[in-house]
């Protein structure tokens, strides 16, 4: 009994680090992957490529500085806490900016479901009755307490993209587009507010700085 050591508190539950690479991707690569063609419509190959590459780099560099000051922050760790160290006085403007992100993106997948699900079932149901019936599986989704209950969900979805690339990379291959195919832009681009208004969608298209926060909680 001088040995006795009183039970310790258990931790709380992690994330593997299997789900958790799957579920940060899966947050990268959504419905964007879909508007990006358009985004090269205004901006040209070479532009939109290497719009697509800063974008890129920019959000890798910035999920790589949370987490590495992750570990400075008392305990959980969230943009309000990192705020509150930094800039104390807009620790409320940073997290309704990130709110208003978030809301915006949740938004443009249900305008998404409205537009492809009708013309999937063939115009069975309407633009409005899509977006009501996929609240049924939405609604208990976002009810999960951790992103790592969404672990099969996001593996689906990666898979679905998977899916899709290979089906336009093998048609833009296979297919003759010589009678369909417009004017490929290689050099020239859009006018600014084409290339503006598409702007968006290449940064969205890697969004993943909502989730981070709870990752690194999780794993």
């Amino acid at each position: 009994f001088d040995t006795f050591q009183p039970l310790q508190k258990l931790p709380k539950t992690m994330a593997s680090v299997q789900s958790s690479v799957i579920n940060l991707p899966k947050t990268i690569i959504g419905a964007g992957l879909l508007a990006i063609p358009f985004a090269f419509k205004a901006d040209g190959i070479v532009l939109g490529i290497s719009l697509i590459l800063i974008a890129g780099i920019a959000s890798s560099y910035g999920l790589y500085i949370v987490g590495k000051v992750s570990p400075k922050v008392p305990g959980d760790t969230s943009y309000f806490a990192l705020c509150a160290i930094t800039y104390p006085k807009l620790t409320l403007l940073f997290d309704f900016s990130i709110a208003i992100q978030c809301f915006g993106v949740a938004l443009s997948y249900l305008v998404l479901i409205g537009d492809l699900v009708p013309s999937l079932i063939g115009d069975v149901i309407s633009r409005n009755q899509a977006i009501l019936f996929s609240l049924v599986i939405i609604i208990p989704l976002v009810s999960f307490r951790k992103l790592d209950s969404l672990k099969i969900g996001s593996l689906i979805g990666l898979l679905a993209i998977g899916y899709l690339t290979v089906l336009v990379i093998s048609h833009s291959i296979w297919d003759d587009w010589s009678k369909t195919q417009g004017h490929v832009k290689i050099i020239e681009i859009g006018s600014i507010s084409d290339i503006l208004s598409t702007f968006s969608i290449i940064i969205f298209a890697f969004t993943a700085a909502q989730n981070i926060c709870s990752i690194i909680n999780e794993i």
